[in-house]
């Protein structure tokens, strides 16, 4: 039995479009794997602007995060200025400090904040007079006072045993600063009142105490320590003016001393006597007084220092009117140093 010639025209179509629908579902499936696809925007049209895919944002992120936002300080940090006086704080770009506080009159800055000045180091101690002694605050703000044990003095910063300054001694042992002048275990010319003291060099002595430049006189013996008058411990009975080195200058200053011993301008008897080393033994008149050679140091207040023949200035009792201490001539001079004063001389 024949087929017909349609029937295997269908036949033969058949199998065709099976053939091409395999082939078309394999060309799909290698398109889809090789072509991404963009499932999102199928519709839009082609404008040639490359999609804006967010990675711009990322990179914006990134640039941020690379800057310091401490370049020179991180704001609102504090300092204290170069000076100590003001303090500073960090501006909001962080790239400087700037003043915010000045400090006041007797503040300084100390941890970024205005405190008081120290006046002191913690601990450290100080004499404070003969019998007391003073010790410096933890903050450095002041003294705390207290007293010596008994038996002991303030010398040379510390309580040491012995007594102080100007004090009656009979010899060294009796003297917290290791010296009684005049005492059993030191020779005198004269015969005075022995006293406590210490050898010293300008601005050695304790506390408020002078130290006396002797000029190697015989009344003194050495440079030592002397309370100035009006201290309250000193037992000895006369205030006499003294020379003393402050701030490398001579100047004159009352001390605490025996009585047997004359200040200038006083009335002597010789040299040993007179705290300068010089009693003036001028032959216009029999009355003497203490004096010295004034061109350096010059004179302590109540003379002046003349130079009445030119041979010398020294050092005369000054007047008033017609009153002189020796009973002698009252007389208007010229100073060593240009002025004028009036001055007791011996009667020519």
């Amino acid at each position: 039995m024949h087929s017909s010639p349609i029937r295997n025209l269908l036949s033969i179509r058949a199998t065709l479009a099976a053939a091409l629908l395999v082939a078309a579902l394999f060309f799909a499936a290698c398109s889809s794997s090789e072509v991404p696809v963009d499932n999102d925007n199928d519709d839009a049209p082609d404008t040639g602007v490359p999609e804006d895919t967010g990675d711009d944002e990322d990179a914006s992120d990134d640039a941020d995060a690379d800057v310091d936002p401490c370049p020179v300080c991180c704001p609102g940090d504090k300092q204290c200025s170069a000076d100590g006086e003001a303090v500073e704080t960090c501006n909001e770009a962080g790239d400087g400090f700037e003043v915010t506080e000045t400090c006041e009159s007797g503040d300084i800055c100390d941890d970024a904040e205005c405190v008081p000045e120290p006046v002191c180091e913690p601990g450290e101690q100080i004499c404070d007079g003969s019998s007391s002694i003073l010790t410096c605050r933890a903050t450095g703000t002041g003294y705390t006072a207290s007293n010596c044990p008994d038996g002991e003095s303030c010398y040379d910063d510390e309580c040491v045993s012995g007594g102080p300054t100007g004090l009656l001694c009979d010899d060294a042992s009796d003297c917290a600063g290791g010296f009684c002048r005049c005492g059993e275990d030191e020779s005198c010319t004269l015969d005075q009142t022995s006293y406590c003291t210490s050898q010293c060099t300008p601005g050695s002595c304790s506390g408020n105490e002078l130290c006396w430049q002797s000029e190697e006189t015989d009344a003194a013996g050495y440079d030592h320590c002397l309370l100035p008058c009006g201290a309250g411990a000193c037992q000895l009975s006369e205030c006499k003016d003294v020379m003393v080195e402050e701030e490398g200058d001579i100047v004159w200053r009352s001390a605490c001393l025996p009585q047997v011993l004359k200040g200038i301008g006083d009335e002597c008897d010789n040299d040993d006597e007179c705290l300068s080393g010089t009693c003036d033994q001028d032959s216009y008149s029999s009355i003497t007084h203490c004096t010295r050679r004034c061109e350096v140091g010059g004179c302590p207040d109540g003379t002046a220092c003349v130079d009445l023949d030119g041979t010398g200035a020294w050092c005369y009792p000054e007047c008033e009117g017609s009153q002189c201490t020796f009973s002698i001539s009252c007389s208007t001079r010229s100073t060593h140093d240009g002025g004028v004063a009036d001055i007791c001389i011996p009667n020519q």
